[in-house]
């Protein structure tokens, strides 16, 4: 495992801890917008210790969060971060949120971490080098019939923003 790939879990494992603490506790509750996109003071909080464990390790690294946006650096490498992916479930007491980060070079992924502090699920991906699920093995279905398949989507806030025609194309 790669020290970014590392990097990316420890960012990943600690950030949901202050997550999973701060879950059914009473914390602020703001809207960024009209459309129900929710912001908690436990995105801010999280999105702190992202930061920190990234800046620890690699501290020339570009770094683009949700919350706080582009932290420019002189580093090739940029981190894309959801703090806490899932806002709208944390904030009304639904325990199915996670932290999401990946690091790109240019275009190309280098490898992505989704945790999901409640069942402590931890979603691996590396370029080249597979995806795991808690450390084993994960793959897609090989299901080719969708009379048989499990299908499940998120769409945008706003049906006027319809990005890239995603409820027609589901």
């Amino acid at each position: 495992m790669n020290s970014i790939l590392q990097t990316a879990i420890d960012a990943a494992q600690k950030a949901g801890k202050v997550l999973k603490e701060g879950f059914g506790t009473d914390y602020t509750i703001s809207s960024k917008s009209q459309f129900h996109d929710l912001v908690t003071e436990y995105d801010h909080k999280s999105e702190a210790i992202i930061i920190e464990t990234i800046r620890f390790s690699f501290p020339h690294h570009q770094i683009l969060t949700e919350e706080s946006g582009h932290h420019a650096s002189d580093g090739d490498i940029t981190w894309i971060i959801d703090p806490l992916d899932g806002t709208v479930n944390f904030a009304h007491g639904i325990p199915f949120f996670c932290v999401s980060i990946a690091a790109i070079q240019g275009n190309v992924i280098l490898c992505g971490v989704i945790y999901s502090p409640m069942t402590e699920e931890l979603f691996t991906a590396e370029t080249g080098g597979g995806a795991f699920l808690n450390g084993q093995s994960y793959t897609v279905t090989q299901q080719t019939s969708l009379l048989h398949s499990f299908l499940v989507t998120g769409f945008p806030y706003s049906i006027k923003e319809n990005p890239l025609h995603c409820i027609e194309n589901f």
